[in-house]
Formats: structure tokens, sequence, C-alpha cells
């Protein structure tokens, strides 16, 4: 398969918001841009809350999910992948650091290895 899309999910539990930020940005700043963002909020509290809302509305590849009730993390996940719009699934913890060219190294190890179907960054 050939991918040129990704959907990162990133499931989201009352991180600090300074963490969050260096995260986020670390994501919004790849090298690769084909991509969307699924934050799943399950956060209960409220400045987490906000700031993954208004992170989300300040870029349009991001795309901002808070739930009801409290999922956990693998539900949050599952939730996540169901209404993703691409095929290829990035996995993302809400307190990572990626490196800036992350997506751009692992987009091409898949589409030049066609037998690899998952793909980790041993860090």
């Amino acid at each position: 398969m050939d991918y040129h899309y990704i959907s990162i999910v990133i499931p989201v539990f009352n991180v600090d918001t300074k963490i969050l930020n260096k995260s986020l940005e670390s994501i919004s700043k790849q090298t690769y841009s084909f991509y969307e963002v699924i934050i799943i909020d399950d956060s209960t509290d409220l400045e987490c809350s906000k700031f993954c809302f208004d992170y989300c509305s300040s870029d349009n590849r991001f795309r901002y999910y808070k739930t009801e009730k409290r999922l956990g993390l693998s539900k949050s996940l599952n939730f996540g992948i169901s209404i993703s719009k691409y095929d290829l699934i990035a996995r993302f913890d809400s307190d990572d650091i990626c490196f800036l060219n992350r997506l751009e190294l692992q987009i091409n190890y898949l589409n030049s290895n066609n037998h690899i179907d998952v793909l980790g960054g041993a860090m």
C-alpha cells in the first residue's frame, strides 16, 4: 500500500498545559504535513480541556472531541481510530515530543517496505 495521509490519535487526560503545548507544537511543526490530528479529551481538568479546544481551533489539521464520561486510555484510542479519515494511524501520547521529521521518516519507511505493518520509534 502506498501511504500519503496519516491520522494521529492523541488521548488526553489532565496534562499540564505547558507540557501539552510542547507536545502539540512538535506535531504541528512536522516536516511532513499531510495529516490530521484527533485529540480525544478525557480530562476532568477544565484548564487542560480549554487548552485542547483552543489549540484545535487555531489549526484546521487538529480535531477536538470531548468525552461525555471518562473512557480511559484504550477506549479513547479506539474512538479516535474509529473516526479517523486515513488508513495509516499514528499513536501519540499527550506528553510525547516528536522529532520534527518523525512522520516523514516513518511514512517513507513504510512506503519503501510494503511488508511492514507496524512501525515504532523505540524511543
